[in-house]
């Protein structure tokens, strides 16, 4: 099942907040929207979210489907971005919240849910 769920073709949206060095203006913003070219091939973001830029620091949201090896921290790079801290706050329908760095909880029973009929999708996709 984690095979299924982490390789690059589960199309599972994944999203990260990011903080970097460098102003992530508009022509940035729509570069890692439109996409970057990378060595192992073109990458795109979904979607971006700045949550603020100041002191030549931006703090923002940036969403992915596929989650190729260090995949953000290239395509910052790519548009002139220095990643200072990087946290995956969402996987599909899980939420990371106020959890700290090797804590763990129990999945709620709507995450059980969702797992379940991802799980049953991906088999399909698969077969």
């Amino acid at each position: 099942m984690h095979r299924l769920l982490e390789h690059p073709s589960s199309n599972i949206e994944r999203i990260y907040q990011v903080k970097a060095r460098g102003e992530l203006d508009s022509i940035r913003q729509t570069q890692l929207l439109e996409g970057v070219e990378l060595e192992d091939g073109p990458a795109r973001a979904a979607r971006v979210e700045v949550i603020r830029v100041s002191n030549g620091i931006s703090v923002f949201r940036v969403s992915l489907f596929e989650g190729r090896n260090r995949e953000v921290r290239r395509m910052c790079q790519a548009v002139g971005l220095e990643v200072l801290e990087l946290k995956r706050v969402e996987y599909g329908p899980f939420r990371l919240g106020n959890l700290l760095p090797g804590q763990w909880r129990d999945l709620t029973s709507a995450e059980q849910h969702a797992l379940d009929r991802l799980e049953q999708h991906l088999i399909q996709r698969s077969t």
